[in-house]
C-alpha cells in the first residue's frame, strides 16, 4: 500500500469543517434512505458505516451528500474497515484538491479508500454517545403523569409530551435549537439539548394543559430520525418542513384534547418558531417568546456567521401576526440573542398588543428559572389586558 500521508483525528476534524462548509453552502442534489440500522441508500447506491458508527447519524449524510455532489454519481464500495472505496484516481485528485488534507491513503489498483468516514465520524459517535435523554424529560412525565408520545409527520418524527387531557385552551411550549454545533466549525451529530430550558420551564407552569414540542430530530432515535439532516438544526432550522410539520402536530393534540385556542410559548430557536407557526394559524390567544430569535438575519449579522440561507425568517412575518397578543422577554445580559435581535424583529412587529421585556441580570440559559414565575404573571395579564409598553425589571 502507498500512503500520501498520515490520517490523525485532527487532520479528520479539519477536513470535516472543510468540508461541512462546502455542502452547507450548496444544496442537497440527493435524498437517502435507511436501509437498515447502518446502511444508507441514495441514487442506487449503498454505504455502510464503520463498526460502532450508526449511519443515521446527520455526519455521514452530510459527508455523502458533499462527495456525491462534487464527485457524481459512481460506483462506490465499502472496505472491510468500513471505510468506502473509489475505484478510480481521477476521484482521489479531485478530494485532495477539494480538501487540501492527508487524511486519503491510496489502494492496490488505483483504489482509494477515503478514511475520514471511519476516524471522523467514529469520533462524532463517541460524542454523541454523551449526549443523554435529559432528567428533566423523565421527571416532566412523571410528576404529571404525562403522556409522551413520537407523532410520525410529513417529514420528521417529532417527540412531544402532553400535560393534562382535556380543555379549550393548550399551551405549547416549542424548545430551543439545542446542541446545534460542538464548537464554531463542528456540526453536532445530534441536537438533542443537554440542557432542555423549554422544557424546565414548561414543568413549572401551572396551567392545566401543556404540550412539549421537541424540535426536529431531538431525543429521537433509529427509525425515528427521518430526513435527520444536520442542515435542520443549522441552515434550515427555520425552513418550510419544520415549520409545517410542528404546525401539523399542533393541530392534531388540539383536536385530540378539544382545545379551540392555543397559546404558543417559545425559547430561543423555538421563539421563532412560535412566531411562524402563529402566522399560520387562526386560534393562536396569544406569543410569549424567551431569549427569542425573531430575526435570523439580524442574528446571524450580529455573529459574523454564515446566513440561515435555507430558513423563513420571523420578522418576515411579524406583520401577519400583529394582532396576536405578544410578549416577547429577553436577558440584559444574554450575548448569544441579544436585545439588539428584538428590536430588528419590532421595527416590523410593533402594535398595540406587544409587549417587550428585557430582565436585569438574566443570560441566554441561565436565570430564566427564578424569573419564570413573574414572566408567566405578565403574559397572563397581557392575554387580559394588552398593552404596548417595554419594560425593564
Amino acid at each position: 500500500m502507498q500512503h500520501v500521508g498520515t490520517c490523525t483525528p485532527n487532520d479528520a476534524a479539519q477536513i470535516w469543517r472543510k468540508g461541512w462548509r462546502k455542502w452547507n453552502e450548496s444544496k442537497m442534489c440527493l435524498n437517502f434512505t435507511m436501509v437498515d440500522s447502518n446502511v444508507v441508500e441514495t441514487g442506487g447506491l449503498a454505504f455502510k458505516a464503520g463498526p460502532g458508527v450508526q449511519a443515521d447519524h446527520g455526519n455521514i449524510m452530510a459527508v455523502m451528500h458533499l462527495l456525491l455532489c462534487k464527485i457524481g454519481n459512481e460506483t462506490f464500495h465499502t472496505a472491510g474497515n468500513g471505510g468506502v472505496i473509489f475505484t478510480d484516481m481521477q476521484y482521489f485528485h479531485l478530494l485532495k484538491r477539494q480538501f487540501r488534507k492527508r487524511c486519503l491513503c491510496m489502494l492496490p489498483r488505483n483504489a482509494l479508500v477515503l478514511l475520514l468516514l471511519l476516524t471522523f465520524l467514529g469520533c462524532m459517535a463517541g460524542c454523541a454517545a454523551e449526549i443523554r435523554r435529559p432528567d428533566a424529560l423523565d421527571s416532566f412525565i412523571q410528576n404529571y403523569s404525562a403522556d409522551e408520545r413520537i407523532f410520525q409527520e410529513d417529514y420528521f418524527d417529532l417527540l412531544t409530551i402532553l400535560k393534562g387531557r382535556q380543555g379549550e385552551r393548550l399551551r405549547v411550549y416549542i424548545e430551543g435549537d439545542g446542541l446545534a454545533w460542538l464548537d464554531r466549525y463542528t456540526v453536532s451529530p445530534d441536537p438533542t439539548p443537554r440542557t432542555p430550558t423549554a422544557l424546565e420551564l414548561a414543568s413549572r407552569d401551572p396551567f392545566p394543559l401543556i404540550l412539549y414540542l421537541a424540535r426536529p430530530c431531538q431525543y429521537v432515535r433509529d427509525v425515528h430520525r427521518r430526513n435527520c439532516l444536520p442542515q435542520f438544526w443549522t441552515s434550515a432550522r427555520f425552513a418550510e418542513p419544520v415549520v409545517a410539520d410542528l404546525n401539523t402536530v399542533i393541530d392534531q393534540v388540539a383536536a385530540r384534547t378539544g382545545a379551540t385556542s392555543v397559546e404558543l410559548v417559545g425559547y430561543s430557536g423555538g421563539g421563532g418558531l412560535a412566531v411562524l407557526v402563529a402566522a399560520r394559524r387562526n386560534d393562536v390567544a396569544g406569543i410569549l417568546t424567551l431569549a427569542g430569535n425573531l430575526d435570523h438575519q439580524a442574528w446571524t449579522d450580529l455573529h459574523g456567521v454564515s446566513p440561515l440561507r435555507d430558513s423563513l425568517n420571523p420578522k418576515c412575518v411579524a406583520a401577519q401576526v400583529a394582532d396576536v397578543p405578544q410578549v416577547h422577554v429577553v436577558g440584559s445580559e444574554d450575548s448569544t440573542v441579544p436585545v439588539s435581535v428584538l428590536r430588528s424583529y419590532m421595527t416590523r412587529g410593533a402594535s398595540d398588543v406587544t409587549q417587550t421585556v428585557v430582565l436585569d441580570g438574566v443570560e441566554h440559559t441561565t436565570g430564566w428559572i427564578d424569573v419564570y414565575p413573574a414572566v408567566l404573571e405578565m403574559f397572563d395579564q397581557a392575554l387580559t389586558f394588552p398593552v404596548d409598553e417595554e419594560y425593564k425589571n
